[in-house]
């Protein structure tokens, strides 16, 4: 749970596989099996080492459960003792709970390490001060003979220096416990961003670096997983070919005035400020030199810091009320920040493995905003499973249409990539999102899209006259990948027999299939596998130039949460960094950079 969970460093960083093969899911296996220990029925509870398997029977006590006292106690547990624990506090955790908000341990994880402790015998005794509730002394009447201190820092040094000793004035550390505990309910900003994602974290670095006091609220162990794992971990933070035809929603032209205040020239200047070197493919899609998304990410990180962000991760809002000057956030564990002004970045609910949540829609509605319906996009788009069998992983360039209705919904271009259920890869994913509400649809792709109907039933016959002999089956050898080619030869008939003995009719019926591929379509993936949200808050209910609500003066949303999706390409990371950038100038209206 704790590498899965917590550990900041990207093992496929390290990754040596990447000039032998595709390189393999570390961290993404890293998240799964920690998602799997925090559930009890799959959790792992390591064993004794004791070859007897027998418990030893002596007492011992550690006195702090802390990370010292529950690393203590795990040792002696695995050594066959079943040691019980002091704790001061209403709870065990320390400072892996009470720490620094950037680097605490979610408090979900320290429940789940304390219960594995307790199932391996260990005994938590909280809201115990040994030494005040009870003595050593009394300790060893009650048997313990052994004990082990663990109480780490208890409070703040006093620095001596003027003013330290008035009402209110707090040491960090105390600071940091009250929080944690629930003794100070309420914590302020200038400005806090709900969201730490890609909009979020351009919102919250565009409003500290505007003077701004800026606190910024992720729902996660860390900062921006989803933007990670965009563009297959590249990150395809925009695309040069912009235009207003890639953005959808009730009202697409909504996005119009945020896209231009902040455009394609402006982001890649922000980020070149920043320290990233870009590259641009000829498709227009434009990626860091790295190859890497954790260079974006850090490039965000670094500035963020380097302004005075706040950044607290591991707090999840659960509601937010309006006050009489601002607004105040509060989470389910009662903590809660208070704020003259909010940024609603909390994403979409697709890809709920990285970060997909309700939240915005939620909190957004707790002031009066709606939302249209929800549907994944940018997913996978599932066909009738036979035209396509033994077809997984097979990739292809070709010109994909969805067709219903008797006519053409949508085209694009690119590379789509077989799977067992359907078709994916960037050119589906374009479609995903009509696909998934068209009734009655087909794909129809266009594998050699560079030669027309005619050219390709030239080749065909001239492979024909060439290659007399050679088996039916193999006839697009060298024109496509193995198995497609055998696929599309055999729906029309082709085997083993020789070419020679293929009529031209069939010929014809080849070089139209390879142009018109049909595979009748049966839906989409969920949101689960989904990368963007399509729908979302109603756009009328903010102002277009500010992101400002119309509901509830104060308040700014972008990215994911408003109803703007893009298509496959670097689309929808621009909506992400040209919203961000408008939320976070909080009205102001000066020029863009």
């Amino acid at each position: 749970a704790v590498c899965g969970s917590i550990c900041r460093k990207y093992c496929e960083d390290a990754c040596t596989r990447g000039s032998v093969d595709q390189p393999l899911a570390i961290d993404e296996i890293k998240k799964f099996i920690a998602e799997q220990d925090m559930k009890a029925e799959h959790r792992y509870v390591p064993a004794m080492n004791s070859c007897t398997h027998e418990k030893f029977d002596q007492k011992i006590a550690i006195i702090g459960a802390g990370p010292a006292g529950m690393s203590c106690a795990y040792f002696l547990a695995i050594e066959g003792y079943s040691p019980v624990v002091f704790e001061k506090e209403a709870a065990p955790g320390g400072m892996l709970i009470n720490g620094i908000p950037s680097f605490r341990v979610g408090k979900d994880i320290v429940k789940s390490e304390i219960d594995v402790l307790r199932e391996m015998g260990v005994e938590f005794r909280c809201g115990v001060e040994v030494g005040k509730d009870v003595t050593i002394q009394q300790l060893r009447e009650e048997g313990f003979r052994a004990f082990y201190v663990a109480v780490g820092l208890q409070k703040a040094a006093k620095l001596n220096i003027p003013g330290e000793e008035l009402a209110g004035v707090q040491g960090g550390l105390d600071f940091l416990r009250s929080v944690n505990s629930g003794a100070t309910k309420e914590l302020s900003g200038d400005v806090i961003v709900i969201g730490g994602g890609a909009s979020g974290m351009i919102a919250a670095l565009t409003a500290a670096e505007n003077g701004r006091s800026v606190i910024l609220l992720e729902r996660q162990s860390r900062v921006g997983r989803k933007l990670l794992a965009t563009g297959n971990g590249r990150c395809n933070l925009t695309n040069l070919q912009l235009s207003p035809a890639r953005y959808h929603g009730q009202d697409p032209a909504f996005a119009q005035a945020a896209l231009t205040r902040f455009g394609v020239q402006d982001t890649l200047e922000f980020f070149r400020g920043l320290g990233l070197l870009t590259v641009a493919e000829d498709s227009g899609r434009v990626y860091p030199l790295s190859d890497q998304a954790n260079s974006v990410l850090d490039v965000l990180r670094f500035a963020a810091e380097q302004a005075g962000v706040q950044t607290v991760c591991g707090f999840d809002a659960q509601s937010v009320r309006k006050k009489a000057r601002g607004y105040q956030l509060t989470a389910a564990d009662g903590t809660g920040y208070f704020a003259d002004r909010l940024i609603i970045a909390c994403g979409g609910c697709a890809g709920k493995a990285l970060g997909g949540t309700m939240a915005g829609y939620d909190l957004l509605g707790q002031l009066g905003h709606s939302r249209t319906p929800l549907h994944p996009s940018l997913t996978q788009i599932r066909t009738d499973p036979a035209p396509i069998r033994g077809l997984k992983g097979v990739r292809a360039d070709c010109h994909i249409r969805l067709r219903a209705g008797g006519r053409t919904v949508q085209e694009d271009a690119g590379e789509a990539q077989f799977t067992e259920t359907g078709v994916s890869g960037p050119a589906a994913f374009t479609l995903s999102r009509q696909a998934g509400q068209a009734q009655e649809a087909e794909l129809l792709l266009d594998l050699l899209r560079a030669y027309p109907e005619p050219q390709v039933l030239a080749l065909l016959a001239a492979r024909k006259a060439a290659l007399p002999q050679l088996p039916a089956e193999d006839a697009l050898a060298g024109m496509l990948h193995p198995r497609l080619g055998k696929t599309l030869c055999r729906a029309c008939g082709l085997g083993q027999q020789p070419l020679a003995g293929v009529p031209d009719e069939a010929l014809a019926a080849l070089a139209k299939k390879i142009k018109n591929f049909a595979l009748p379509v049966t839906g989409v993936s969920g949101f689960e596998s989904a990368q963007v949200t399509a729908g979302g808050v109603r756009t009328a209910e903010f102002r277009a130039d500010t992101l400002e609500s119309r509901l509830a003066p104060g308040v700014f949303a972008c990215g994911e949460v408003l109803d703007i999706d893009g298509d496959c390409g670097g689309y929808n990371l621009q909506w992400a960094w040209s919203s961000g950038y408008v939320a976070g100038m909080l009205g102001k209206q000066e020029e863009p950079r």
